[in-house]
């Protein structure tokens, strides 16, 4: 609830004519102010005089101190009900059960918890703890948030300028502006050159392509064919256009900058998919929880000072993890056996 729009917690405090007090060691006076409790000057409520010492106000109505309650204006009775944190009265232990992200409550429908701070799902994302721009930023392998604008997603897990990613022959990283790859052999641009048959030759040692001559300076062969090497590569046997295209480690040809992603060494789509700690994840119905595992959106364990618990069986006062089954949160912050809280 809110009081003089600004949230406040019930359980703990109360709303005064727009201000927030503290129910334990304040009352709302009927003239409108805040003063410690039994110091009203005018006991008054809704009119009607009332002794201060065992009784009380709540939204106009009197109520006994000893077996009764106010709660976001309602009166409740102590023996049976509580006041939840949401402003809502409940059968004692039946209070709903709110996601908590550093001791702050969230929605987790639309919202998340990314390292202690609640973020919006429909915008955002979380990336090992840290908040990411879903229209701007990816995460790349669950663990770096990079700009989509000007970087690229690598299959090793790294980050680089869009069509900076390396190029693999064999499963290891070459340069192709001075190295080639062929039949999974990497060599030297400047000295040597692929043969047809799939060998590495010194340049001008193989000189025919498919039993047709031709300027290994200038050309070369693939799969039998001979292309310029100006305007086109070779990859796993198939030309693609340089100025356009590009040679994945696995052997395919996509567009620049589309190569796919990998996570745990296996591709993935990062417009509609996440890698969790090497596990791959649907970014539209699941999320990376901040202890490393995959969750339906929402349903990541809350965290209570820094530590997961399950709301079903737990909550946290505080930051304190109770027992919800025979403890309670008091409201001088303190954990206790169900109706001993001072």
């Amino acid at each position: 609830p809110q009081c003089n729009g600004i949230p406040y917690y019930p359980i703990m405090q109360g709303c005064c004519f727009g201000v927030i007090y503290d129910l334990s060691t304040q009352e709302c006076c009927s003239d409108g102010t805040v003063a410690t409790i039994g110091q009203c000057s005018t006991p008054y409520c809704n009119g009607v005089n009332y002794d201060p010492n065992t009784q009380d106000c709540c939204n106009g109505l009197v109520y006994t101190l000893s077996s009764q309650g106010c709660c976001n204006g309602l009166i409740y009775d102590l023996s049976t009900q509580e006041c939840c944190s949401d402003g809502t009265v409940a059968t004692i232990g039946q209070c709903p059960t709110l996601s908590d992200c550093n001791g702050v409550a969230y929605d987790p429908n639309t919202q998340g918890c990314c390292g202690g701070t609640i973020y919006t799902l429909s915008s955002q994302g979380c990336c090992i703890g840290a908040i990411y721009d879903l229209s701007t930023q990816g995460c790349c392998s669950g663990l770096t948030v990079y700009d989509l604008s000007t970087s690229e997603c690598c299959s090793d897990g790294s980050v680089a300028a869009i069509g900076q990613c390396p190029v693999y022959c064999g499963g290891t990283a070459y340069d192709p502006n001075t190295q080639g790859c062929c039949n999974g052999v990497i060599y030297d641009l400047s000295t040597q050159e692929c043969c047809s048959d799939g060998t590495v030759a010194t340049i001008g040692q193989c000189t025919t392509c498919n039993g047709t001559p031709y300027d290994p300076n200038t050309q070369g062969c693939c799969a039998g064919t001979i292309y310029d090497l100006s305007t086109q590569g070779c990859c796993s046997g198939f030309l693609y256009d340089l100025s356009t295209q590009e040679c994945c480690s696995d052997g395919t040809i996509v567009t620049i900058g589309q190569c796919p992603v990998y996570c745990n060494g296996i591709a993935y789509d990062p417009n509609t998919q996440g890698c969790c700690n090497g596990v791959i994840y649907d970014l539209s119905t699941q999320e990376c929880c901040a202890e490393g595992t995959v969750a339906t959106i929402g349903q990541c364990l809350p965290q209570c000072n820094g530590i997961p618990y399950y709301p079903i069986m737990q909550g946290c006062c505080f930051g304190v993890i109770y027992d919800l089954s025979t403890q309670e949160c008091c409201s001088d912050g303190t954990v206790a056996t169900i109706g001993q809280c001072p």
